[in-house]
């Protein structure tokens, strides 16, 4: 089972680290429905170890869309409604819809949570095109679309109904790691060698790589009821990248782990995707020709070719240890939202001082 404790995360400063969290107290305030303005959320540029100042990619609910969600209306019957909005984002679209206000606290730690530093991201446009985050160095055209990829992941975590604090940290990470263009997409980008944190441009795809193992384990750590709804969210969120060189594991919340190194001279490590190790077959018994139970380890026996590198092993899932009429509970999975989500998002920060 993963263990994460912000207090020995390095690349959390030393304020965040003690606090458990990015903006703890102006996420509680989004819990509460009592109005955030920009600082109560998003957090300034900091020194890290490696020489350089980074901000941070919130990569799930942006600032603004944790502004928008204080500012709802709770009703009685188990819902919030959302305010009036305005602006060039997508927000206003949601503007009057409903949300589930038993989703907020879990959305909202763990969009606390899920952070990528600035300084060595390129996102993910719709339309499988690159976008530099500002404070990358790298040109920023795109941006605009890419985050609001981000905020329809969110709206539409605040409306599934089967949430729990397990699936939103976990969901959160998937979205992030979706959120950061692969290094060959990344490489195509304006200005990709400029990106700003030098120390990441050789690691690039290396440290996708590791954020993906961090989600496969704490999706591992899920009831196979959440489990499913984690990765209905994160196909959807897939699809709605439009990028037909992307997809995702048949039984995993991320895309196959992808060649680390890529092409000589690129501006930014990373290639196409790994091929799946083979899959063994054991050698029949003697009793091979008798009559055998049918098993449903036969449908996912190749198990992402066990989850293609992950290094832990996994447990069979049955249906009866965790009912589908058995409410989901919010301490389910390894943690709270937005452990699970600093921890996943942790490859994509470096080391502060």
């Amino acid at each position: 089972m993963p263990s994460y404790k912000a207090s020995s995360d390095k690349t959390l400063t030393p304020g965040q680290a003690s606090s458990g969290g990015f903006r703890p107290h102006g996420t509680e305030q989004v819990v509460q429905a009592r109005p955030i303005e920009e600082n109560d959320f998003r957090f300034p540029s900091n020194p890290t170890k490696s020489g350089h100042s980074s901000g941070y990619h919130e990569s799930f609910l942006p600032t603004d869309a944790m502004r928008f969600l204080s500012r709802r209306k709770v009703n009685t019957d188990g819902t919030a409604t959302m305010p009036a909005w305005t602006g060039n984002s997508v927000l206003p679209k949601y503007s009057g819809s409903k949300i589930l206000e038993s989703n907020v606290r879990a959305v909202a730690e763990a969009s606390d949570g899920a952070r990528t530093d600035t300084a060595q991201t390129v996102l993910s446009a719709p339309g499988g095109k690159p976008a530099g985050h500002t404070g990358s160095g790298v040109k920023t055209t795109g941006q605009a679309e890419a985050h609001d990829y981000l905020r329809h992941q969110g709206m539409r975590a605040l409306q599934e109904p089967a949430m729990t604090s397990g699936v939103a940290g976990t969901v959160a990470g998937a979205i992030t790691v979706m959120s950061v263009a692969p290094g060959q997409v990344a490489s195509t980008a304006q200005n990709a060698g400029n990106l700003k944190d030098v120390q990441s441009r050789a690691g690039y795809e290396e440290r996708r790589n590791e954020a993906k193992r961090k989600l496969s384990q704490h999706f591992d750590t899920l009831p196979q009821a959440q489990q499913q709804v984690v990765m209905k969210l994160a196909k959807q969120g897939m699809g709605d990248l439009k990028d037909s060189g992307r997809r995702l594991l048949p039984d995993r919340p991320h895309s196959p782990l992808r060649d680390p190194t890529g092409v000589s001279g690129a501006p930014l490590s990373g290639g196409g995707y790994l091929p799946l190790p083979p899959v063994s077959t054991p050698t029949p018994p003697s009793s091979a020709f008798a009559p055998i139970l049918a098993s449903s380890s036969s449908s996912t026996s190749s198990a992402s070719a066990a989850h293609q590198a992950t290094t832990h092993t996994t447990t069979t899932t049955t249906t009866t240890s965790t009912p589908a009429t058995t409410p989901p509970t919010a301490a389910s999975g390894s943690g709270s939202a937005r452990d699970i989500a600093m921890n996943i998002t942790q490859p994509f920060r470096s080391n502060r001082q």
